[in-house]
């Protein structure tokens, strides 16, 4: 196994149902292509001093949404609260709150790709992880695949799960976290830069990926995705390590293999936590679409198909990208837009 601190590419997956790249398809060639909704269930007080705005943006990214968000309303960027970040390239839909009065928030902003859907007020800042999860739907365009053993993977994850891999879009473009966060640790330059949280983050995240994947490899995926055990791997920091439910001997393994990468996250200020290795998507369905060859119209159909739509929900910091890779590639001309 590579130590960690000599990463120059994200940890390899191995996954659970798909075992080759032969089943294709393209993703988010439109932003309407992959639509994201904060599930959420806010009791607001219907007075205090913060303004939350419920926002369907498109084609921008969130932390730019809340920069423009505090130059429309002349507060500081750092008060503006919001709960999840969301994919740029998408339709997605989700709630801010600023530190604004009642008086100077009359007037809506006038933002580029942004459109308010709904306002209330509140007496407290709205907080990261605050919603409950994310609701997707997603066409893949293009499909070329076997239907029948995507019928298959189809319904395996449905009943079964996939492996709770966080997605490519966490360790930036070609794994440029990764990089940075190494580059900066070995010159002691990682503690007060302003992307400290970033690159401790993603490469947390890798360590556990190589957990899974080397749980994975074992043949373990009988076990994690056992109903009865929710089995999870680590999240490393400070603090006694967190026992695993199995595989201990795999997990103590990688761990050791990555000694000075678990060094650097203990001093990096993190805590010990645990993240399940198997996530389940909830209300997930799917359909097959067909274009017709004359005036642009679309129909769902039972025959050949060309692009494929997904409905799904999943919690908080589980990946939609992660999924859909358990059912199909995706076109190399599209990877880029997808982990934006």
């Amino acid at each position: 196994m590579t130590v960690s601190l000599a990463l120059n590419r994200t940890p390899e997956v191995v996954r659970a149902f798909r075992i080759t790249d032969q089943a294709i398809a393209s993703l988010k060639q439109v932003p309407e292509d992959f639509v994201v909704e904060e599930i959420w269930q806010p009791q607001f007080s219907g007075d205090g001093e913060h303004l939350y705005l419920f926002i369907e943006k498109i084609g921008q990214n969130t932390p730019w949404v809340a920069k423009q968000l505090s130059k429309s309303f002349g507060v500081s960027e750092k008060t503006v609260g919001y709960s999840g970040l969301k994919d740029r390239q998408a339709v997605t839909r989700q709630w801010f709150s600023l530190p604004v009065p009642a008086q100077r928030a009359k007037k809506d902003p006038v933002i580029e790709g942004v459109r308010i859907l709904q306002k209330a007020r509140h007496s407290g800042k709205l907080r990261r992880g605050s919603h409950l999860g994310n609701s997707f739907q997603i066409r893949l365009r293009d499909l070329d695949a076997d239907r029948v053993q995507l019928i298959s993977r189809l319904g395996a994850v449905s009943e079964q799960g996939f492996p709770n891999y966080f997605g490519p879009q966490r360790f930036g473009h070609n794994g440029n976290n990764l990089r940075a966060g190494r580059q900066l640790a070995k010159a002691r330059k990682l503690v007060g830069h302003p992307k400290r949280g970033f690159y401790l983050s993603a490469m947390r995240s890798s360590l556990f990926n190589q957990v899974l994947a080397a749980q994975m490899r074992a043949g373990n995926w009988s076990e994690i995705v056992d109903f009865y055990v929710p089995a999870t791997g680590p999240m490393w920091g400070r603090g006694r390590p967190l026992s695993a439910e199995m595989g201990v001997d795999i997990e103590n393994q990688v761990v050791a293999d990555n000694a000075e990468l678990c060094d650097l996250l203990e001093h990096g200020g993190l805590s010990q936590e645990r993240r399940l290795l198997r996530q389940c998507p909830e209300n997930f369905s799917w359909s097959f679409i067909e274009r017709e060859a004359e005036g642009g119209l679309e129909r769902e159909v039972e025959g050949k198909q060309q692009d494929l739509l997904l409905r799904f929900s999943l919690p908080p910091g589980s990946y939609a990208t992660v999924l859909i890779d358990e059912l199909l590639a995706i076109r190399p001309d599209a990877k880029e837009k997808a982990t934006s």
